[in-house]
């Protein structure tokens, strides 16, 4: 599909030094299951010397041609929180893991590549009658991009719920102090003192963005996900924190101080035993330890309701029965 990508884009093709970006593969749906190599591009004559860079579809693990191995090293033996895939003999493959994909520099993305890709998917979307989309990689600098086209347009066509991804690896955790203090902003990679929260779904532009992601672990395809015990299939990884404890506990409650929706992105037990711990922890420093009683109600509502929904869908006879008997 790559392949005739470029080869149906005229532009694409002829420009062998530009970059080529993709989304969507799945190791497990290749032979044997196993991760694609910079080799198996390479058998493409098309991608011979260009660069390709393909994101798989949980967004977890980038896979690139032998071009894009030689332009972006050298490399380091190992990341944390993430892997450099390499072969028996300690070659690199072409495939990265979680904060390893860091490694590989992305072209920039110009206003017309910007307008391209967002024109496609609004009308893929709307073709399958969504009316509106969650967006986990929300860049900020679209912001005034997209309100110019909602004022050209008498607003966007869908609503967008943004979240802003939050690079945890450039914070330096020395120079937050918990909870909270108004000093903590000057931390430079620390942007929630100092963006322009928008929240206007319903209104002329019909976005939304008001929320934070955090990656806390990777995902279960890519053995990434941070479990206590190891991956049945690979018992020499139990998966990775993509950052540390000190990080989480310290950037939580610093986002929800100035407002913002915190969701973090945990898959594996570990991962979601930590971020429920660093939950807790911000909500006790940030005087909101009562709001544990109201979790329990909620809980506790929600789940007499699922209770009751199963038994109506599932067993309505007894239920009518139950009635029928005591209005007798």
């Amino acid at each position: 599909r790559v392949a005739h990508y470029v080869q149906s884009n005229p532009d694409i093709l002829a420009d062998e030094g530009g970059i080529v970006e993709g989304w969507g593969w799945d190791h497990v749906a290749f032979e044997g299951g196993k991760m694609p190599t910079a080799s198996d591009l390479s058998s493409y004559p098309v991608f011979a010397n260009r660069q390709i860079i393909l994101s798989s579809k949980d967004g977890h693990a980038t896979w690139v041609s032998q071009a894009t191995l030689d332009a972006n090293g050298p490399y380091p033996a190992d990341v944390d929180g993430g892997v450099i895939v390499r072969d028996a003999q300690g070659n690199l493959t072409g495939a990265f893991i979680d904060t390893a994909m860091t490694l590989i520099r992305s072209p920039v993305i110009t206003p017309q590549m910007q307008h391209r890709r967002f024109t496609n998917t609004i009308r893929d979307a709307l073709s399958f009658g969504l009316t509106s989309l969650h967006d986990a990689g929300f860049i900020f600098r679209w912001i005034s991009s997209l309100g110019a086209q909602s004022k050209r347009h008498a607003g966007l066509p869908l609503r967008i719920y943004g979240m802003s991804f939050f690079n945890v690896s450039a914070i330096d955790v020395h120079s937050f102090s918990s909870p909270p203090s108004p000093s903590s902003s000057s931390n430079e990679a620390y942007w929630g003192s100092t963006r322009r929260k928008v929240d206007d779904m319903d209104g002329e532009t019909r976005l939304s963005l008001r929320s934070v992601k955090i990656f806390a672990d990777g995902a279960l395809r890519t053995m990434g996900a941070a479990l206590y015990e190891p991956y049945a299939d690979d018992p020499s990884t139990s998966g990775s924190m993509r950052l540390s404890v000190e990080v989480l506990n310290a950037i939580v409650p610093h986002f929800l101080e100035d407002g913002w929706q915190v969701k973090v992105h945990a898959i594996g037990e570990r991962a979601n035993g930590l971020v429920l711990d660093a939950s807790e922890l911000a909500l006790h420093n940030l005087g909101l330890a009562n709001f544990n009683d109201f979790n329990d109600v909620v809980g506790a509502f929600f789940l007499c309701f699922s209770w009751l929904w199963f038994y109506l869908r599932f067993h309505w006879w007894d239920m009518w029965f139950w009635v029928w008997s005591w209005y007798v």
